[in-house]
């Protein structure tokens, strides 16, 4: 089941304002193996992509650097996540590196596994588990829990 709930001009309104912070609950996915049957949310693959292209790029409702505080440095503080959301000395090594010009997300209600376009690497706790669209078959992370 599929329902649409969310209007366009709500988040227009309310992604630029300072309180407003981005996530997803789309699940950890890739096309292969069993993660990569059925059809989930497309936003699995493109959540936070879609923000780039469309908030930032399109419609300039947020700069390159408030869209990515929000998604990383922002949460992060507010759930507790000590050490995630910056990239200093002392903080784990989870990065996303990707062209500002042209990532968009790709994924589809039709065909909902497919990575995000312009995504180039992603280095989770110093390990780079995609390169180029390449996944590596190493596993790594942790589930995260607030501080307590």
């Amino acid at each position: 089941m599929v329902n649409f709930v969310m209007a366009e001009e709500d988040v227009d309104f309310l992604l630029p304002k300072p309180q407003s912070m981005i996530g997803s609950d789309g699940w950890s996915l890739t096309p292969g193996g069993p993660t990569g049957e059925g059809h989930p949310h497309p936003r699995s693959y493109g959540a936070f992509p879609r923000v780039f292209a469309r908030y930032v790029r399109e419609k300039g409702l947020l700069t390159l650097e408030e869209a990515v505080h929000k998604m990383t440095g922002m949460p992060a503080r507010k759930l507790g996540l000590d050490r995630r959301g910056e990239l200093k000395e002392g903080c784990f090594a989870d990065v996303v590196v990707f062209d500002p010009a042209t990532i968009r997300d790709r994924a589809t209600f039709e065909q909902p596994h497919q990575f995000a376009e312009g995504v180039h690497w992603v280095i989770v706790d110093g390990h780079i588990t995609l390169d180029r669209g390449t996944l590596s078959s190493q596993l790594v992370g942790r589930v995260l829990t607030p501080a307590a």
